[in-house]
């Protein structure tokens, strides 16, 4: 049997040679062009705009904490510095300040910015006790003398331990006349903040003789500014229900004047009898 060279042959060469159709290999047309089977060398760089870099999920960031005004509540600062800064600016900007005014922040702050107030506010009490006191030694006083000591080392000592208190009872009058007149007060916590940073004007106590009365009719225009803004009411209505209580008070201090001068009159009536019968005489 003899063996046909052609079929040891390589295939392409058979194509090329042959235009008879190879059993089970069909030729390629006369328009297509035989794609050689070496590959082309890489050059070693990838097209960066096919290769899709893989999504990493973005991390979120922090949600920046909420702006809190005055800087004497924010955590870490001087609190001395703050402090002074706060009274500054109710003093000079009340408007300003009781905008700003964080109403949420817990009422620990506000209460300790209220003691403090009334601590600085009790010094010049001290002032005028020790004037007292040099004025008792001078004339030979000795009980003036104690007195006024005892008044100027008490007064800043009691300040600390009622300020809280009257200032929540302050507080808490002034709530339940909103809550009565159906004003918007921001809570209990709001109209506390509003009663202790409208305070502030009373550390001008601490100037001898001009200083407590510029800073208590101060504090009051501050108090009316701050319930304005924070309780979201007009001018009158802040004016007339901050001076419910003080009218209130007076009211009934003078009450009690009157049924103490009633009192002693009683106590004084069966002298009186004797002393007109004298004067007839005379």
């Amino acid at each position: 049997m003899s063996l046909n060279d052609d079929e040891y042959k390589p295939l392409g060469d058979r194509l090329e040679k042959s235009d008879e159709p190879i059993e089970g290999i069909e030729k390629p047309a006369d328009n297509q062009s035989v794609e050689s089977s070496e590959e082309e060398p890489s050059t070693g760089e990838e097209d960066v705009s096919e290769v899709s870099e893989p999504e990493f999920e973005s991390e979120q960031e922090p949600e920046p904490e909420e702006n809190i005004y005055p800087e004497f509540e924010v955590a870490g600062t001087s609190k001395f510095f703050t402090f002074f800064a706060a009274v500054r600016d109710v003093t000079l900007s009340p408007v300003e300040f009781f905008n700003l005014l964080t109403l949420n922040n817990g009422i620990g702050y506000p209460l300790a910015f209220g003691v403090i107030v009334y601590f600085i506010n009790s010094l010049g009490g001290v002032f005028f006790s020790l004037v007292e006191m040099g004025f008792g030694i001078n004339f030979g006083l000795p009980e003036q003398v104690f007195a006024s000591a005892l008044s100027a080392f008490l007064t800043p000592v009691i300040s600390l331990f009622f300020a809280p208190i009257a200032i929540l009872v302050i507080a808490i009058i002034y709530h339940v006349l909103f809550m009565v007149f159906k004003f918007d007060s921001a809570g209990f916590e709001g109209t506390l903040r509003v009663v202790t940073y409208a305070s502030a004007p009373l550390v001008l106590g601490i100037i001898p003789i001009c200083g407590g009365i510029i800073g208590f009719f101060w504090s009051i225009v501050a108090a009316i500014v701050g319930f304005q803004i924070v309780c979201k009411m007009t001018t009158g209505w802040a004016i007339f229900i901050y001076l419910i209580p003080l009218i209130l008070f007076c009211s009934c201090v003078g009450m009690l004047m009157g049924l103490g001068g009633l009192a002693a009159f009683m106590t004084i009536m069966p002298e009186v009898g004797p002393i007109q019968e004298f004067l007839q005489e005379v």
